[in-house]
């Protein structure tokens, strides 16, 4: 496994070629790149640029419109999703995922695990045309869902039976930490998991003081700060099953939101990652 980045997710807003510059220096091994950015900023320049630090096109965000509920935009997002992908994988990327709403104002959980099984297929079946896993994240945090009509996946057992609906083989987990300690997990349980099951990890931990059933989706802590989750378990696990794949923070944190220089945001998200990294 290795240290990739998302630089939006970290407070860090600059030009695409100026974060790639920056996140190499500052010692990543990969970066999520959004396909569009890519194209403004030139294949061949963004190409060059990760090659000249040594860095993996991490993977990208799956267009939206898969969920459009009569279909309209349905085909439209599957013909984006095919110019995106084989410019990704032009760059040597391997992964593209999306979040996953764990409630629906309309559907049951049988309709609504039925309709995204069909999309995702659809979708899920172009990127692998390209070479491209399809990634899928759970959202752990009970008031995501509580109040809701109707409740959707929201641990790691229903993402997996989702996955396998999907039926391409190629479709696993966006793996975030604080969402399988929301949901209830303990992080032995990732020792279960296989690594090709898994496309992507999020590292972060949770706000100190609050109950594990009252934890929100935001903010969370940079990735060791808070000692709630058990990181040093997690991390662990994905090296003991051989997992290879990206692994990003995603700290929602405050602490970043109130920085305003790019490279003092780096060392912060890359110290914090070197801290929670198992040893070779």
């Amino acid at each position: 496994m290795y240290q990739s980045v998302n630089l939006g997710v970290i407070n860090v807003h600059v030009p695409l070629l100026q974060g790639i510059e920056l996140a190499g220096k500052h010692g990543f091994q990969g970066i999520q790149l959004p396909p569009d950015a890519v194209e403004e900023a030139g294949k061949e320049k963004v190409g060059e640029a990760l090659k000249k630090y040594g860095m993996a096109y991490a993977g990208f965000n799956l267009p939206g419109a898969y969920k459009d509920p009569d279909g309209a935009e349905f085909q439209k997002g599957g013909e984006l999703l095919k110019r995106q992908a084989e410019l990704a994988s032009s760059l040597g990327c391997k992964g593209c995922c999306m979040w996953i709403i764990p409630s629906h104002e309309t559907m049951t959980y049988e309709q609504q695990f039925e309709f995204m099984a069909q999309r995702l297929s659809a979708y899920g079946k172009i990127l692998k045309d390209f070479g491209i896993a399809l990634g899928l994240e759970f959202i752990g945090p009970e008031g995501a869902r509580k109040g809701k009509p109707y409740e959707f996946v929201h641990n790691i057992p229903q993402m997996l039976e989702l996955c396998q609906a999907v039926g391409t083989g190629t479709c696993g987990l966006l793996l975030d930490a604080h969402h399988c300690y929301a949901a209830g997990h303990d992080m032995k349980e990732i020792y279960n998991l296989k690594k090709e099951q898994i496309v992507l990890v999020h590292v972060n931990d949770a706000m100190p003081g609050i109950p594990r059933e009252e934890t929100k989706d935001s903010p969370r802590c940079l990735p060791g700060e808070s000692g709630v989750i058990d990181i040093a378990t997690f991390m662990d696990a994905l090296k003991t099953i051989g997992y290879e794949g990206p692994v990003e923070a995603e700290p929602f944190s405050q602490k970043l939101e109130a920085m305003s220089d790019p490279d003092a945001i780096l060392d912060v998200v890359k110290g914090s990652m070197d801290r929670i990294w198992p040893k070779a």
